[in-house]
C-alpha cells in the first residue's frame, strides 16, 4: 500500500521481500548508524515482520513505523522513511535513510518532506523532531530543507549510539 509519494519515490508499506534490499544496503557498513549492520540479514526476517504489525497498529506513539522508499523510474528499494518515538523527549522524530548507491539525487529530502506532509496530514500529533549527529552534515541539511528549524546542540546517546556525541535537535510544528 503506497501511503505517499515524491517526484521521484513511492513511499509504501513494508514487504517481506525488502527484507533482501534492505540487508544488501547495509553490506557496505553506511548504514550501521541507523542499526543496520553489516550482518543485519541474520535479523532482518524478524524486523519487517515486526515492522508490518507496528505499521498495522498505526500508532507513532507506541514505537516506531517504517516504510520503504521505491524509486518510481525503477522500482528499486533505495532506502526507508518512517518515525519513531522518543521516550526520553516524550514526542516522535523522524527517520530515513537511503542507499549509498542512491545518495545526492535528493531523495532523502524529497522522502523527509513527504512522510512529513503525510504524518500532519494522517497523525493528530503537534509537532515532529529530529535527532542528528552533527557530523552527519548532509541529514541535517535535509531536514533544514525540510522545514525542520534547529532547537538544540548538545550531547546525547541516541539509542544505537555506544557513547553521547554532539547532537543537533530539530522540530517541525504542523
Amino acid at each position: 500500500m503506497v501511503i505517499a509519494e515524491s517526484k521521484d519515490l513511492i513511499i509504501r508499506q513494508l514487504v517481506t521481500e525488502d527484507a533482501k534490499a534492505f540487508s544488501d544496503m547495509a553490506k557496505d557498513g553506511s548504514l550501521e548508524e541507523v542499526g543496520f549492520s553489516k550482518d543485519c540479514y541474520q535479523w532482518m526476517d524478524n524486523w519487517i515482520k515486526e515492522t508490518k504489525k507496528l505499521n498495522n497498529d498505526d500508532n507513532p506513539l507506541k514505537d516506531y513505523l517504517a516504510y520503504t522508499l521505491e524509486e518510481k523510474r525503477t522500482g528499486k528499494v533505495v532506502g526507508s522513511v518512517g518515525c519513531s518515538y522518543y521516550d526520553d523527549f516524550d514526542t516522535v522524530g523522524i527517520c530515513y535513510f537511503i542507499s549509498a548507491e542512491y545518495r545526492n539525487k535528493g531523495y532523502a529530502t524529497q522522502a523527509a518532506d513527504a512522510y512529513v506532509q503525510y504524518y500532519f496530514d494522517n497523525y493528530d500529533l503537534p509537532e515532529i523532531i529530529a535527532t542528528i549527529k552533527d557530523r552527519n552534515v548532509a541529514s541535517w541539511k535535509v531536514a533544514e530543507k525540510t522545514g525542520f528549524e534547529l532547537s538544540d546542540t548538545r550531547m546525547y546517546k541516541d539509542i544505537n549510539d555506544e557513547c553521547e556525541e554532539m547532537y543537533r535537535f530539530y522540530r517541525r510544528e504542523k
